[in-house]
């Protein structure tokens, strides 16, 4: 069922709508905690710290399946590099702050600065690698 976001999706999932559903854990760990949804698998690698007990696709028989959801800031073109340092630097002063770390680690985040050089390579990899996906699927981007 396509949704506009996930939000919509989880209150039918929770309303017993609909049976099941793919969802990053920064919207679902807190229901997962108070045991109104049953996590399934995590699409990621490794299980998560969060949910230890949680077991990966992987170790369920999904082969190379690794899906994490991953969150960036953006800024328009032209915005001064010495803005873009400081935004970068601030955000992660902030990110790793207790209260910040705390809730970001309760909801199986985790938070790996990187350069804005890794940052290009890491999208122009996801670009090529869901771009396949998308080509293999038959579906037209309009």
């Amino acid at each position: 069922i396509p949704y506009r976001g996930a939000g919509p999706a989880l209150q039918d999932l929770l309303a017993g709508s609909v049976d099941m559903m793919f969802d990053g854990l920064g919207s679902s760990a807190q229901h997962i905690r108070n045991n109104r949804i049953v996590p399934i698998l995590v699409a990621s690698a490794q299980r998560v710290p969060a949910f230890p007990n949680v077991p990966t696709a992987t170790e369920l028989g999904i082969k190379n399946y690794d899906v994490s959801t991953w969150y960036g800031l953006w800024a328009p073109k032209g915005t001064p590099q010495e803005a873009i340092d400081r935004m970068r630097e601030e955000t992660t002063k902030a990110i790793q702050s207790a209260d910040l770390k705390r809730i970001w680690d309760g909801a199986g985040a985790d938070f790996s600065p990187n350069s804005q050089a890794e940052f290009g390579r890491f999208i122009a990899a996801e670009i090529k690698r869901w771009g396949e996906v998308v080509k293999a699927s038959g579906a037209k981007l309009d």
